[in-house]
C-alpha cells in the first residue's frame, strides 16, 4: 500500500475510524519517510457538517500537515437523478481528484474496515450481485488516475474504537450512522446481530472471506482476459472492437461474459456488463444477426461472421 517516501492524501471526516487512520498512519509516517495530508470534503448533508469541518481543519493544524477541505455546492443533490447518499459520494470522490491533480499526491487513504467490508458484501448479496460484485470493498483500488488504499480493512470495528479510547483521542461522532433509514444501517444493527445471534457467531468474517474468495477468483478470469485479448480481438479502432464470431461462441458462457465485459469496460471504463444484460445477449447470440444497445451508448451488433461493441462518437 505504501512505499518509503511517498507522499499520501488521508480522507478524514472527522469520525471513529478516518481519525483512528490517520493517527495509525502517523506512528509509521516517519520511520518510513511518508508524508502526509489531510483531506476533508463536507457534504453539507448535516447541521453539524461544518463542525466536523473544523475538527478536522484543527487536527491538520496541531499536527502540522498540509489540509484540504472542500465543500459540496447546496442545491447539487438532485443533479443527475441520483439520491442524497449518491449525489455526496460523487461529489466527494470529484473533489479527491481535483485535490489529486493539484497537489500531484495520486494515492488516498480511506478509512473502511472489516465490518464495512461485511455490510458491503451482505448488501450486495441481497441486491443479486454477480462475482465482481461480491468482492466488496478493494484493499487496492485504481480509478481514474487515483489510488485507494484502505489499510484499516482487516481491523473490526471495535478494535478502532477500543485503540482510540485507550489513547484517549477525540473524533466526532456522526448520528446519522444509527439512523434506520439507510439500507446499511438496518443490516449493521438490526440484519447481522441477528445473524450473529441465531446462525453463525462469526458472520462479518464469513463475508470477508467470500470477498477475498471472490476477489480471487475475479483476478485470475481477468487475468485470462488479458492474455488472450491479443488473440480474440481482431481489431479496435475508432471506438471499436471487433471479434470474430464463431470463435467467440466457442467460449464457455462464463469466459463470454468476462470478455464482454471487459470489451466494454474498455470502450468505457464506466461501464460494464450487468446480469438482465447478459441474458439477453444469451439470447441473441442463438440467431444469425442480433443488435443492441447499452448503457453509456455503446452499440452490440453480430453478424453472421463478426462479433462487435461501438462506441457512439
Amino acid at each position: 500500500m505504501l512505499a518509503p517516501g511517498e507522499r499520501l492524501l488521508v480522507a478524514c471526516s472527522g469520525g471513529a475510524d478516518s481519525v483512528a487512520l490517520f493517527y495509525l498512519l502517523r506512528e509509521i509516517a516517519s520511520p518510513l519517510g511518508v508524508k502526509l495530508s489531510l483531506l476533508h470534503f463536507d457534504h453539507r448533508l448535516r447541521r453539524e457538517s461544518s463542525r466536523d469541518f473544523r475538527f478536522v481543519e484543527k487536527l491538520a493544524e496541531i499536527f502540522r500537515v498540509p489540509f484540504y477541505g472542500g465543500r459540496r455546492r447546496r442545491g447539487s443533490c438532485g443533479q443527475k437523478g441520483l439520491s442524497p447518499e449518491e449525489a455526496a459520494r460523487e461529489a466527494r470522490y470529484e473533489f479527491f481528484g481535483e485535490v489529486s491533480a493539484k497537489s500531484r499526491i495520486p494515492k488516498i487513504a480511506l478509512g473502511h474496515h472489516q465490518d464495512d467490508q461485511a455490510e458491503t458484501v451482505f448488501m450486495r448479496l441481497l441486491q443479486g450481485t454477480g462475482l465482481r460484485g461480491l468482492q466488496g470493498i478493494r484493499p487496492v483500488a485504481r480509478s481514474k488516475g487515483l489510488t485507494l488504499i484502505r489499510p484499516l480493512i482487516e481491523v473490526s470495528r471495535d478494535e478502532i474504537r477500543k485503540f482510540l479510547k485507550k489513547r484517549k483521542f477525540p473524533f466526532r461522532e456522526d448520528r446519522t450512522n444509527r439512523s434506520r433509514q439507510f439500507l446499511r444501517n438496518r443490516i449493521r444493527f438490526e440484519l447481522l446481530p441477528l445473524l450473529e445471534r441465531k446462525f453463525n457467531p462469526r458472520i462479518r468474517k464469513s463475508l470477508c472471506r467470500l470477498a477475498e474468495t471472490a476477489a480471487s477468483e475475479v483476478g485470475g478470469l481477468d487475468d485470462w482476459i488479458r492474455k488472450c485479448w491479443k488473440d480474440w480481438v481482431r481489431s479496435r479502432r475508432n471506438g471499436r472492437i471487433l471479434l470474430e464470431r464463431e470463435r467467440f461462441l466457442s467460449l464457455p458462457g462464463i469466459l463470454q461474459f468476462r470478455l464482454l465485459d471487459q470489451m466494454l469496460r474498455a470502450l468505457d471504463p464506466r461501464s460494464g456488463l450487468d446480469f438482465d444484460s447478459w441474458k439477453k445477449i444469451e439470447r441473441g447470440l442463438e440467431t444469425k444477426r442480433f443488435r443492441m444497445t447499452l448503457p453509456k451508448k455503446l452499440d452490440l451488433t453480430l453478424t453472421p461472421k463478426q462479433f462487435s461493441l461501438q462506441k457512439e462518437s
